[in-house]
Order: C-alpha cells, then structure tokens, then sequence
C-alpha cells in the first residue's frame, strides 16, 4: 500500500532533473564491490525534505557513532519523483549488462510500488528481510510489516485522525457510525477533502466502505485486486451521498489535506479527518489552536507504513541489514516519531512513555486493512461518479 506521499500528486517535476543528476553518479554499477563492503552503505531515500534533513541532521549520524566502520552515503529523490526510472530501470540495465552489484545497499520505499519487465517481480529485484537478518523487526506489529510481504522493513507511519475543536465539542464521536450521527445532527460543521487530492479524505471515504463490507470480505481486499468484492460498495456511496447537504457549504469537498486543517484553524469547521504527523505537525507549530485536539475511532481509520528495501544488487547487504536493525532501535524510532510527528515502525511499548503521551489517544493505531493500489482509484473514480452533488 501506498503511504500518503503516494497518494497525493507531485507537482514538483522540474526537480526531477536535478535528482536524476544527483542519482547517477553514485548509482552506477560498481566494480569493486568486495573493498566497498567493509565500509559504505549506499542509502537513497524517496521522502520530503524533512524525512532528508532527519537522516542528514539525526539518524546517519547516530549510526556513524555508533557503527564508524561504515560510511553511510546519501542521495534524495525528492518526493519520489521519476523513482521508477532512476531505481527499478537502473537496477534493469545492470542486471542485462551482466553486473553483480550496484551502488544502492537501502531504498527507501517497498517494492512492491514498483512495476517489473514482463516475467519478473519485486522477488527478483530486492531481498527478503527476515528478523534473523534484523532482530529488530519482531518489535514491529505483523499487520503493520504484512504489506511489503517480507521483502521490506515498516520504519515510520502515518494515520488518518479525526480533529476537532475541543470548545465545541466536549465528547467526539468513538465509532464511524457515531460520526455519521454527529454530522447529522451539527449540519456544516465537518468535512473531508476530495479523495483523489488527499489521503485523509482518501481514508474517510474508505472507511465507509468498510463499514458496509462484511469482515471477510473486506480482509480478502488484501489477497489481490478482485472487483467483485466491491460489490457491496453502492451501499457506501448511498451513506455518503445522503451525508451531502451536512457537510460544509452543502457538500464543499477542500482541495487536499492541509486545507481542511485550515478550515479547522480558522473555527470554519468543528471537526475534520486529518493524517495524524500533519495534524501533530500543525498543534506543535502553533498552526492549529492548542484546544484543537486529535484522537481516533474504533475500529480505527486506514493508515500506511514507509518501508526501507534492500535490493539484490547491493553491494553491501550486510551493512545495510545493520543499518535497518539500527533504525528500528526503539532509540531511533523515538527520534523519528518526534522529530516528524509520525508513528514510529515498531510497537508503541517499545518507546519512552513520554512519546506515548505525546501521540496520546491516536497510539492506539490504525486501520492497516485498507490494500490501496488498484482499489483507491477505483474508490476515487466511483466516489466522484456518485457521491458529490456536483
């Protein structure tokens, strides 16, 4: 599954250029392979700038402290963009050039976002990560580690929320269907972005048909793509349809993410969905007013794990197995939860109580059933086709 930078469209194309020069110098198949194991590890990461300025300013150098037998080198491919050409078709070329290694020992994404030449799969480009290769993973929650099917490592997450305004409403809803209620009863005080331009609206949206599919139904969602089991999904689109003339403005659906959060600053709105590190991210900022309080529902909203590969051509995949083990220390996670205001990869248990506090009532987790993929654009397109009044 795809995380919530995945979801939301990159805009930022002329960068792609600059990367792609960046990238290539140390993505070159390399030949000395044995004399750069003992000490580099070759880390390219597809995150934003403030996941690069944390491995740049904290993480590697921790490591390097900790590990200086190794050199870690970094290169960012902002937001991901042109990911598929400067890493899967690298890997292509140097594998049909006959090459046993190149200069990329950690990717930062799982590879099953990727599309392979005929005949291949992810299987035959990156390694399996097993907890005997990084003991650290058993810290991780097996639902949250499934997606990547043992081929990637969940380092960090993100959730949908519910945000609301904590001096209009005294007691937030606990249940998707009490939601549903409240909305009902307080006409024009809530909303959730369109869903093909943000992941909070994204979810809310799956979390109604969720609410419509049977328990079965909706686990077999993560077998493989199958339109028939959307077939109950009409059911959903009648729930939200009908939910129309409550939302803001009559059914006013904001362009992305952050401008719900700035619908929910401004008092415009009472209660919003909200992908938890932004909704953090603005209460730590000053963005969103400290009585702005965020928590979850049970079942919880959908969320998504960022995974870190090792692909088979590394040069150095047992450095990079040190590296990964490194990152998932519960010091490390709490660095990275803190310091981007996103769940950490492993269990909550497993970090200072402090954090805990922090994240308060959403640590409760998230919704790790919702497959993404083929499915969310089926959900965009048939959202928009049925449920906004125009």
């Amino acid at each position: 599954m795809r995380t919530r930078s995945r979801l939301v469209g990159r805009s930022v194309a002329a960068l792609a250029v600059t990367v792609g020069l960046t990238l290539s110098s140390d993505f070159m198949p390399t030949r000395h392979a044995a004399a750069a194991a003992k000490s580099t590890i070759y880390f390219t990461s597809i995150g934003d700038v403030n996941v690069a300025d944390l491995y740049r300013n904290t993480l590697i150098p921790d490591f390097n402290k900790a590990f200086p037998q190794y050199t870690v080198k970094f290169t960012e491919i902002l937001h991901g963009i042109n990911d598929q050409s400067l890493v899967v078709d690298n890997m292509t070329a140097a594998m049909n050039a006959g090459k046993s290694s190149v200069n990329l020992d950690v990717y930062e994404d799982s590879p099953l976002n990727y599309v392979y030449p005929a005949g291949k799969t992810f299987k035959d480009y990156f390694l399996p990560l097993t907890v005997k290769d990084i003991p650290n993973i058993a810290k991780i929650d097996p639902k949250v580690q499934a997606p990547a099917y043992g081929y990637g490592v969940a380092y960090r997450a993100s959730a949908v929320t519910l945000v609301y305004n904590s001096q209009q409403v005294s007691t937030p809803p606990k249940t998707y269907s009490q939601l549903l209620a409240w909305i009902k009863a307080n006409p024009g005080k809530f909303t959730y972005c369109s869903p093909a331009d943000g992941g909070s609206g994204d979810y809310f949206v799956a979390a109604a048909i969720r609410s419509v599919m049977s328990a079965s139904d909706y686990a077999a969602l993560r077998k493989g793509y199958n339109t028939g089991l959307e077939k109950h999904w009409p059911k959903a689109w009648a729930i939200l349809k009908a939910l129309e003339p409550d939302l803001y403005q009559n059914g006013y659906h904001p362009s992305g993410n952050v401008a719900v959060l700035n619908l929910l600053a401004k008092g415009t709105i009472s209660m919003g969905t909200a992908w938890s590190d932004q909704g953090l991210s603005a209460l730590a900022k000053g963005v969103l007013p400290s009585y702005m309080h965020m928590t979850q529902l049970n079942p919880p909203f959908p969320g998504g794990p960022a995974f870190m590969s090792v692909p088979k051509l590394a040069q150095n995949p047992a450095g990079a197995k040190v590296f990964l083990n490194f990152i998932l220390s519960p010091a490390e996670q709490a660095k990275i939860a803190v310091a981007i205001q996103g769940f950490p990869g492993i269990e909550f248990k497993y970090l200072p109580a402090s954090v805990v506090k922090h994240f308060g009532t959403i640590a409760s987790g998230y919704d790790t059933g919702w497959p993404g993929g083929p499915y969310d654009k089926d959900l965009q397109r048939l959202w928009k086709l049925n449920v906004p009044s125009s």
